[in-house]
């Protein structure tokens, strides 16, 4: 974090640099083919963000494609407490009475309490056994991300035509296509909501505080790293000050455009 916190104090110092000797004049130079090369870098990133997140989630939900109707009956889960034990004399004298609690309170459980009756992440806690073929079972989050994922691109292009078509009139027209994106999250957000599958959303903390428990708000600039460290963070405090410059100096440019006909 001091290290961070070095390149943040070198980058600004380089922007209040770059104020003071009026280097935005340095945008006359840039030609066409430098903003669509910027434009195309960063529509790379963004695309290919979207599918390293999307192939990550096929990763952790993977989709049912070996699932049989005809062996639903022989789909269950079930928790079994520990086969392996750190010392067999915690084996209870009688066990044929109850299998389900042959093992002392070694793992937490309390002696009067059945492992066949622990959610998943009791069965866990205690360090019980999940058996059962179901237990691997997930359900199709992948598949109904995909078509969020492909319906929300889709629907939001189709809207951006829009104003070509010759539904409605032209105001109306206009509004849909300058709205598409947001109107295409918007429906996609009511059909996640709608069919209730679990997605992953957004996570966001019920309190205000910093990401981890270990840190405070303030952070200490100097005691943490060698001397020559508050130097060397300026150089990647240079290129992070070149990106700053030139996303919002070329983003300025592309808006500007003599053919978005702004007032």
């Amino acid at each position: 974090m001091e290290f961070r916190l070095w390149i943040g104090l070198w980058s600004a110092f380089f922007c209040l640099v770059l104020v003071a000797t009026d280097a935005s004049f340095l945008v006359k130079y840039f030609t066409r083919f430098t903003e669509e090369g910027f434009s195309c870098l960063i529509s790379f990133i963004f695309i290919y963000d979207a599918f390293k997140k999307m192939i990550k989630l096929a990763h952790h939900y993977p989709i049912n494609s070996e699932y049989n109707m005809e062996n639903i009956t022989q789909y269950e889960c079930l928790c079994m407490a520990p086969s392996i034990l750190e010392n067999e004399s915690e084996l209870i004298d009688d066990p044929v009475e109850d299998p389900s609690m042959w093992y002392l309170n070694y793992t937490g459980l309390a002696q009067n309490q059945s492992w066949s009756r622990l959610t998943k992440s009791e069965c866990l806690m205690f360090k019980g056994e999940l058996v059962g073929k179901a237990c691997n079972y997930v359900p199709d989050i992948t598949l109904m991300s995909f078509i969020l994922f492909f319906g929300t691109y889709t629907t939001s292009m189709c809207l951006k035509k829009f104003k070509t078509s010759p539904f409605f009139p032209t105001t109306v027209r206009k509004l849909i296509s300058d709205f598409a994106i947001i109107l295409a999250i918007l429906i996609f957000c009511g059909v996640d909501v709608f069919v209730g599958v679990d997605t992953p959303k957004l996570i966001v903390p019920s309190e205000f505080k910093p990401t981890s428990p270990n840190r405070g708000w303030f952070v200490p600039p100097f005691g943490g790293n060698p001397w020559w460290v508050y130097l060397a963070s300026a150089l990647p405090a240079l290129l992070v000050t070149i990106l700053i410059f030139m996303d919002q100096q070329i983003t300025a440019v592309i808006v500007n455009r003599k053919e978005h006909n702004l007032k």
